[in-house]
């Protein structure tokens, strides 16, 4: 279930103070500087449970967020916050150390310490709340992965932080099944991007693994317009042998062929039925498939007909003219 809240359903003079109740209550205690003039304070936030983590969406005005020494000492429950930037940028301060991090990418803080968080742009954020004890990693670890700029493509941290933006924006957390299985990949890309930073030992080593197959997915689907793309290309990137991912795909049910043609078909129907002046030829070669023969081979048997007539019948159907 998503809970949402405003300022707007506040008197003007009352909303500063409904916004610091609301964090403290339902985020975490902390500190929040916000503007002096009560017409520039405004704040909408989504806020849903996924089993145990909690994922939320702040849209604010510019503040400046502080944990306290004393929040940090009372607290009972510690977390670990994973904030994701939608737009704009912010600064994380935690351990003497401070990174700006901006679209795509994430950052931790732990709030067992103090930290300061910076939204001179104001606060257009996801915030993954996770329990410390569910990540399952060392204080060392975790101290070590805070305020580091983490994400960019090919990374976990970029991974996760499309899953976390995913997670803000789906309805997948209302259903006691769909919130389970998103809070154990959640938690397994995380001790992932952790591992990214960390030094190389067993809880690492362990963290890397159980990251191995998303990973690996997030890769094939980066690289599906590659005519060479091969379970050779794929192992290497990844420092794995050929047969060890064939055995990591085989443990969820997947071919490696059979995926990346299935999916290589489904983006070339999407891209003939979105943009009727692509060719067969164009969306053929755009897509991996090499030639418009081997494609068109590949659709009728998959779909038997052939793409062109596909598209025709696409465009019946959605009531457009041949």
């Amino acid at each position: 279930m998503t809970v949402a809240w405003s300022t707007a359903t506040f008197d003007l003079f009352d909303r500063a103070d409904a916004l610091r109740e609301t964090v403290r209550d339902h985020l975490v205690p902390v500190e929040l500087r916000l503007p002096e003039r009560p017409s520039e304070v405004f704040a909408e936030v989504e806020i849903s449970q996924a089993g145990p983590l909690q994922v939320s969406t702040v849209h604010a005005n510019p503040a400046t967020v502080h944990r306290l020494p004393s929040q940090a000492k009372e607290d009972a429950e510690p977390w670990v916050f994973v904030s994701v930037q939608a737009t704009g940028t912010s600064m994380i301060v935690q351990d003497g150390r401070h990174t700006v991090i901006g679209p795509g990418q994430i950052g931790l803080y732990d709030t067992t310490r103090p930290y300061t968080l910076l939204f001179e742009e104001g606060v257009h954020t996801h915030f993954l709340r996770v329990p410390r004890d569910d990540l399952a990693l060392s204080p060392r670890l975790l101290t070590g992965a805070v305020a580091r700029p983490l994400g960019g493509p090919g990374t976990t941290g970029g991974l996760a932080s499309s899953f976390i933006a995913a997670m803000a924006s789906s309805q997948v957390t209302d259903t006691p099944i769909g919130a389970a299985a998103t809070a154990a990949a959640a938690v397994a890309l995380l001790r992932g991007v952790v591992a990214e930073v960390g030094t190389e030992d067993r809880t690492v080593r362990e963290a890397r693994h159980e990251t191995l197959f998303l990973r690996v997915i997030d890769y094939l689907e980066r690289h599906l317009a590659d005519p060479g793309l091969t379970p050779d290309q794929v192992a290497r990137a990844h420092h794995v042998s050929r047969r060890h991912l064939y055995n990591v795909l085989a443990g969820q049910g997947i071919c490696f062929g059979d995926w990346i043609r299935a999916r290589r078909l489904d983006r070339c129907r999407e891209e003939l039925a979105a943009n009727p002046s692509t060719t067969v030829a164009e969306a053929a070669v755009h897509w991996g498939f090499g030639s418009a023969d081997r494609f068109g081979r590949t659709f009728r048997a998959v779909y038997g007909t052939s793409p062109t007539a596909w598209r025709a019948l696409s465009r019946l159907a959605d009531g457009e003219p041949r």
